[in-house]
């Protein structure tokens, strides 16, 4: 009947993805995204519509640090906070998306940025080292006060059972298993075995 028809054409109505007041023309904000694989972090916030990313958006930003800003999609990525930090961001009312639909009225954002991830790298891609004039293997710590460390030799004629692979990498706590022939222990001697300190400034390389 018609009655049954009008409550179906509501309900395709209020599915679609419209401004924070119902308004079709009107941009509203939905959340934060944030990327801590940098020196500093990196935090986007995304709307409800695709930004003109040849507009700077930083008149639309109210915070007390002074940051960069650049739209992608429906983002709007901020550089500039850092880590182990809370800062309160006011979005201003008008901040216009592509369309030219605008914000409706200022919105307050919480960011917050908890400590940098530990992380434990070799500096470069290198495997091998030279005979001669070697500088050694650089270690990349962050936020790790120590680690320890096993240094194996294996002479010219062992190399060639062995694969040389570049390693990988995983998140704190993870693990992956080697290859056999990738493994050095079983036709090496042991060099060193110890502890080695890694002190630096908090949340820095």
């Amino acid at each position: 009947n018609s009655e049954a028809l009008q409550q179906e054409d509501n309900r395709e109505i209020n599915s679609f993805p419209i401004g924070s007041d119902g308004d079709d023309r009107t941009v509203s904000f939905l959340r934060t995204e944030t990327d801590t694989t940098a020196d500093k972090p990196t935090l986007c916030l995304v709307f409800s519509k695709p930004l003109d990313p040849s507009m700077s958006y930083e008149p639309y930003l109210s915070l007390k640090e002074k940051v960069a800003s650049r739209a992608s999609g429906q983002r709007l990525c901020i550089e500039g906070l850092n880590y182990g930090s809370t800062s309160v961001l006011t979005l201003r009312s008008g901040l216009p998306a592509a369309d030219g639909s605008e914000l409706l009225g200022d919105k307050q954002v919480t960011l917050t940025f908890t400590d940098r991830p530990p992380v434990v790298q070799f500096a470069g891609n290198g495997v091998i080292l030279p005979r001669t004039d070697g500088h050694g293997i650089p270690i990349m710590t962050v936020n790790v006060p120590s680690v320890n460390v096993k240094i194996t030799r294996l002479n010219d004629r062992a190399l060639v059972f062995k694969l040389i692979t570049e390693g990988f990498s995983v998140s704190a706590g993870d693990y992956q298993y080697s290859p056999y022939n990738e493994i050095p222990g079983d036709l090496g001697s042991l060099v060193y075995q110890g502890i080695l300190e890694t002190p630096g400034e908090k949340n820095s390389v």
